[in-house]
């Protein structure tokens, strides 16, 4: 996940956590696609966090060229279904920041109930149809959580290393090997998928 302005971002997490590193309650994670389902924040997090059913006006759930997972993008003739996570610590956030990648930025959103959220906005090339929340669930997610708990084992690992060693360990899920089953994306390096 990438952000204009990294010490922004920082001092947003310093701000709203509580003393025992909660995030704000009433502003949440808006979430609309893979992490809208509680498997798949079981095995990052190693927990499901209070989840609320939340829209997002002026947004569209977009599928993603080459891979099973989608990109939030703007237009004003739509509204966004998705979920309002809450009660993040600030560690949890930035282990969903890692896991998000580079080609989202953490964007903060208006709500249809006039709640606001933070969300990870698609900063790349979409397809021309809108992503299939049932159809993934059907199709993928088991494979899906497989690969994220391969992801957050390598994430683990990855942190006692220096920063560009981490980034190769991650790039690793990234490509799609036998451990992978499409996740941490091919957006982590900033590339196309491969065929």
């Amino acid at each position: 996940m990438a952000s204009s302005n990294g010490d922004d971002r920082r001092a947003r997490a310093a701000g709203a956590g509580a003393g025992d590193g909660a995030r704000d309650e009433r502003e949440g994670l808006f979430v609309y696609g893979t992490l809208r389902f509680p498997e798949v924040l079981a095995v990052l997090l190693g927990r499901v966090p209070r989840l609320e059913p939340a829209r997002a006006p002026g947004w569209r759930v977009r599928a993603l060229p080459g891979v099973v997972y989608p990109g939030l993008v703007p237009d004003p003739a739509c509204t966004a279904d998705g979920t309002l996570i809450l009660g993040l610590s600030e560690a949890e956030q930035r282990l969903l920041d890692a896991f998000e990648g580079d080609l989202y930025e953490r964007r903060r959103l208006a709500l249809e109930d006039g709640r606001h959220g933070w969300a990870y906005i698609w900063r790349g090339r979409t397809e021309p149809r809108d992503w299939d929340l049932a159809g993934f669930a059907e199709r993928h997610l088991a494979a899906y959580v497989d690969g994220c708990r391969i992801w957050r084992a390598r994430h683990e690992r990855a942190m006692g290393l220096g920063r560009e060693d981490h980034r190769a360990v991650l790039r690793g899920v990234a490509r799609g090997g036998p451990d992978s089953p499409g996740i941490g994306a091919e957006h982590e390096r900033g590339m196309e998928p491969r065929a």
